[in-house]
């Protein structure tokens, strides 16, 4: 298991979850961790979709607690596209 610094977090972000995020149409960014809190931003599709809420932080909190063996907390800040503000 990794340390969860930072930069491995956001790695494991930009490698692991963000290409599953995408297939969709939709887009998520690291954006900082804040403690034991990641924060990310949806863009695109996955900034409107409501799975963002409740279901895909949960998701990536279960994936997150896999890969560096203890929990963290995920919250997803939204960016919708300027059509749908």
């Amino acid at each position: 298991m990794q340390e969860a610094s930072e930069a491995n977090v956001r790695d494991f972000i930009e490698t692991f979850v963000r290409p599953k995020t995408r297939v969709d149409g939709g887009d998520l960014r690291f954006a900082a961790l804040e403690g034991d809190t990641v924060v990310l931003t949806a863009y695109a599709d996955c900034a409107t979709c409501p799975s963002v809420g409740d279901c895909l932080p949960a998701w990536i909190e279960k994936q997150l607690a896999a890969r560096f063996g203890r929990p963290l907390r995920v919250r997803i800040n939204r960016e919708p596209p300027y059509f749908a503000r």
